[in-house]
């Protein structure tokens, strides 16, 4: 029988967007966790994504995929193209072994900041990174 491990809960009034480990999203084992190359980086910016969803009280469920976190999450008003594509990113940068070009590392950190603008957007009184705090 699987136990699963406490979750840290998002702390009130804290930003989409800013910096703050969620404790449960890790890069893959040998990858480094900043974006170092095209696949690191874009799995980097999904993660970066991760982080921003725990802190507006959406955290990732330890059984969600991508496409379920962000299903969830269009519930609360996240933009979902962007987002949806920085997911697909991160889907082929993860899990496959086709190479990840410059160009798609390019789209991620776009799609990251996109959702990000498109947030602040939706709602004014967050505080919004739109850039300065991606991997």
């Amino acid at each position: 029988m699987a136990v699963a491990r406490p979750r840290r809960a998002a702390r009130p009034g804290a930003a989409f967007g800013k910096a703050a480990p969620t404790g449960h999203s890790h890069p893959p084992p040998g990858r480094p966790s900043l974006g170092t190359d095209p696949r690191s980086a874009v799995i980097a910016q999904y993660l970066a994504l991760e982080q921003d969803l725990a802190r507006a009280r959406i955290p990732r469920k330890p059984f969600e995929t991508p496409t379920e976190l962000l299903a969830r999450a269009a519930y609360s008003g996240l933009p979902t193209s962007h987002a949806r594509r920085l997911a697909q990113l991160f889907t082929t940068a993860r899990y496959s072994s086709h190479p990840v070009s410059g160009e798609q590392q390019l789209q991620a950190e776009q799609s990251l900041a996109a959702v990000r603008r498109q947030w602040a957007l939706q709602h004014p009184t967050s505080p919004v990174s739109t850039g300065g705090d991606s991997p």
